[in-house]
């Protein structure tokens, strides 16, 4: 908003320039982009927060300039005309509001016999200085009022409504007002308006209607000051497409103090500018809300604060921002909040405006004193690990839909059970919840590789839902992984490339394993189709898919091989939570390794292999490690070769060829003694 600083010095002495003063309000929390001269003037453009609807005006901002310049705010003698005696009447002429919760204050000030004309040169160039067109007079002086005060006025031509009255009400579905902008709107029952007895004369709070707008010939004005419903002042404006100065001042809230001293503003210059007299005002709506009051702990101020706080100074401080303050005791302050003031509440809101009048960098840093507790693992910080560990393997986390079509959990993997319907889907695309996290992968597969990804590792941590055999709602959290595409990188001499497969993720889900202290996993490969079962011990955890070309291409995958994973959390976390680490020393003496090439049938797993070897390697034996894998013409069908390596390490003495050689041999004689194993 922009404000002039001329117009400003109306109500506060100010003895610093303008650019001193935009940095002074910029540290007191209202930011001020610029400072631009304008013919002897200086215009300031701040931005205000939504929350402190009472610095949308002039008086509002001198407030604020006056507490940080220490001075105080001043209303000059003759600025305001007290309203005429409020009644319910006048010739005929009455209020009615349909409902107080959409306008909770009305006030109709009835001026006869004004002269329209245009306006003085010194409110012409306010106006303008600050970007509002000049109309005439009076329309001038009510935006006038607006911008000083902050509450909006709108002034009609009371001989071109009819009835005698007005009535605040909703509109009828279907009604018409063309407003002063010459736009028709077609209303309903969601805008708010001003209507005579026949028609609406204008959107409550957000713009006048043309046929009762001030024109050259107006001789009898009703001056409205009120109060409207700002969510109805905000859907009424969204539906007109009419942003106004007005609509912007009602949706973050207007007090009836504002109102008041508003009208007596424009009474004030209508009178001495227009002419006329008032002859009477009608009021109607509920009666002025008592202040709120904060019993105000200094000494909890200054612990918060960390600044010593005279009961002289926080009391000036507030009061130079409206508050009124008493004191309770020597601790206590008994602080009346102004109606305008809505955004404080509590302690903390007035220790907050103390600390910025203050000021912030007047206010020593402190380290904050910590009292470190230990405590368990919760299972977000689990998740979170999780998270972490996947993505420093190359994953990318997704967050998918859990409302999904059925035909989308037609997928070639078990299911938990039977899915959960919604009562009313928005669309067919969220009929149930899903039971598994694996098709919004593939979803997430397919848009990616459309916009040319080329490498593609995808994880997502969520729930699935299902129905057992009980008909009973059934909540898990799942882990879903998915890789497609291929990897490319340089070996040091050239670029090379890698198809990203099941070993990929078997790897990601071997190293969470690991991360989580989870015994004795393993990963069965179906006795039909490609898939493999994980499972931890004798409980199953959950299943890799392989997915051919053909099975991808029906999710829209063209041409590649997807693969994905699903595992149920809770046995690792509850692993997790169970797993106690010890601090081992490092190795102080050198490891020796040696290689042992098998050829073994296709259905021997590895994990066999190792199992066996570890046993007969006994404590010297420290850690197995795949080598290489290989198939090709010189290996029979139905059998891979493998090389293992195996690496010795004493934690007392550097090892000798003649400690190794007869435990390597041990390990060999046990390996090659397995059926379907020999060696290469």
């Amino acid at each position: 908003m922009k404000f002039s600083y001329n117009w400003l010095k109306d109500f506060v002495d100010i003895e610093i320039d303008a650019a001193a003063l935009a940095q002074k309000l910029t540290m007191a929390g209202h930011e001020v982009g610029s400072v631009e001269p304008l013919d002897g003037d200086f215009i300031l453009e701040a931005e205000i927060t939504s929350n402190r609807a009472d610095c949308f005006c002039m008086s509002g901002m001198a407030r604020e300039t006056a507490a940080v310049l220490g001075r105080r705010f001043k209303i000059p003698p003759g600025f305001l005309k007290g309203m005429p005696k409020t009644g319910k009447a006048s010739a005929g002429f009455s209020v009615s509001l349909e409902s107080a919760g959409d306008c909770p204050l009305y006030t109709a000030t009835l001026i006869k016999g004004v002269k329209i004309g245009p306006s003085p040169e010194w409110l012409r160039r306010r106006l303008e200085s600050i970007g509002c067109r000049s109309v005439n007079n009076l329309v001038d002086i009510t935006n006038y009022a607006l911008f000083e005060w902050g509450a909006p006025l709108h002034a009609f031509d009371l001989d071109k409504l009819s009835g005698g009255g007005v009535n605040v009400r909703r509109a009828r579905q279907g009604e018409t007002l063309v407003t002063i902008d010459g736009k028709k709107n077609i209303l309903t029952p969601e805008i708010l308006v001003i209507a005579d007895a026949d028609l609406p004369a204008a959107a409550a709070g957000i713009m006048g209607g043309a046929a009762s707008e001030v024109s050259g010939g107006t001789v009898n004005v009703l001056l409205e000051g009120a109060i409207f419903n700002p969510v109805l002042v905000r859907k009424g404006r969204q539906l007109m497409a009419a942003q106004t100065e007005a609509s912007y001042r009602f949706e973050r809230g207007v007090d009836p103090e504002r109102v008041r001293i508003s009208v007596e503003r424009a009474l004030m210059l209508i009178l001495s500018l227009c002419g006329g007299s008032a002859e009477n005002c009608v009021q109607k709506g509920a009666k002025i809300p008592r202040r709120k009051r904060i019993r105000f702990s200094l000494s909890g101020a200054e612990t918060l604060l960390n600044i010593k706080l005279p009961q002289k100074s926080a009391s000036g401080i507030l009061s130079s921002l409206g508050f009124t303050v008493g004191r309770s005791s020597s601790d206590i302050l008994d602080v009346e909040v102004p109606l305008y003031r809505k955004d404080v509440q509590q302690q903390a809101d007035l220790e907050e405006e103390i600390a910025r009048i203050y000021g912030y960098d007047r206010i020593a840093p402190v380290q904050p004193s910590v009292v470190s507790e230990l405590s368990g693992l919760t299972a977000w910080q689990c998740v979170l690990g999780m998270k972490n560990l996947l993505a420093g393997q190359g994953f990318n986390e997704t967050v998918t839909y859990s409302l999904v079509d059925r035909k989308a959990l037609e997928f070639p993997s078990e299911k938990p059970g039977e899915p959960i319907e919604v009562l009313n889907p928005l669309s067919r695309e969220q009929e149930v919840l899903r039971t598994s996290v694996m098709p919004g992968l593939l979803r997430c597969l397919a848009y990616n590789l459309n916009q040319k990804q080329e490498e593609l590792r995808l994880f997502e941590i969520a729930d699935i839902y299902y129905r057992n055999q009980s008909a009973a709602g059934n909540e898990e959290r799942v882990l879903a992984l998915a890789v497609c595409g291929t990897r490319r990188y340089f070996n040091g001499g050239s670029f090379c490339e890698e198809t990203l497969g099941p070993l990929h993720i078997k790897g990601a889900l071997e190293m969470l394993f690991a991360w989580a202290g989870l015994k004795d996993f393993s990963f069965r490969q179906h006795s039909v189709g490609m898939n493999i079962s994980v499972y931890a011990g004798k409980e199953r955890l959950g299943e890799i898919i392989i997915l051919d070309k053909k099975q991808a291409a029906d999710f829209d995958i063209k041409n590649r091989v997807a693969v994905l994973a699903e595992i149920r959390l809770e046995p690792v976390l509850r692993a997790r939570f169970s797993l106690h680490k010890q601090f081992h020393k490092l190795p102080q003496y050198p490891a020796i390794t040696r290689d042992i090439s098998l050829l073994l049938r296709e259905e021997i797993p590895l994990r066999e292999i190792f199992t066996v070897a570890g046993q007969a390697g006994g404590g010297l034996l420290k850690e197995l490690k795949l080598s290489d894998i290989y198939k090709g013409e010189q290996i029979s069908s139905g059998y891979k070769g493998l090389t293992v390596s195996c690496v010795y390490r004493s934690d007392e003495r550097t090892l000798t060829e003649e400690e190794i050689s007869p435990v390597h041999a041990g390990i060999v004689n046990a390996l090659s003694d397995r059926p379907g194993v020999s060696l290469r």
